[in-house]
């Protein structure tokens, strides 16, 4: 009688155990599965987010440069026609100036521009490598987990 009830509650302590390993290893990939699909929404929101901000600041940029372009285009040619009649010298003075003013403010937008597709990038590059890095975490934890399942239940179902 003893030998048949041990028997009978070795075995309901392994079937016990193998649905508790079951449903803990389903749990975890489920977590696991949970928090891939959240980390990347997340990276997609903050991709969107910076290529939202950087096509904003090109295009207040590029506004911005236009309008100065114009306003001094508008100053040259009232001063150049004012000036061409006292001194022609001046207006190409005027002239000169101007250009290298547009110059400068193309070669501005350029630098900033290229600054932020950089930082875009490394923003890119940093959450790429930081998703994988929580990745490879869970999915290490997730095995190690396992491991640890499988061999307390071996464990017991030896001592039993």
């Amino acid at each position: 009688i003893c030998s048949v009830s041990m028997k009978s509650l070795c075995r309901n302590i392994d079937l016990y155990l193998m649905t508790l390993c079951r449903n803990m290893g389903l749990y975890l990939m489920s977590l696991c599965r949970n928090i891939d699909l959240y980390l990347m929404s997340l990276c997609r929101n903050i991709d969107l987010y910076l290529m939202t901000l950087c096509r904003n600041i090109d295009l207040y940029l590029m506004s911005l440069c236009r309008n100065i372009d114009l306003y001094l285009m508008t100053l040259c040619r009232n001063m150049g026609l004012y000036l061409m009649s006292l001194c022609r010298n001046m207006g190409l003075y005027l002239m000169s100036l101007c250009r290298n003013m547009g110059l400068y403010l193309m070669s501005l937008c350029r630098n900033i521009d290229l600054y932020l597709m950089s930082l875009c990038r490394n923003i890119d590059l940093y959450l790429m490598t930081l998703c994988r890095n929580i990745d490879l975490y869970l999915m290490s934890l997730c095995r190690n987990m396992g491991l640890y399942l499988m061999s307390l239940c071996r464990n017991v179902q030896y001592s039993v």
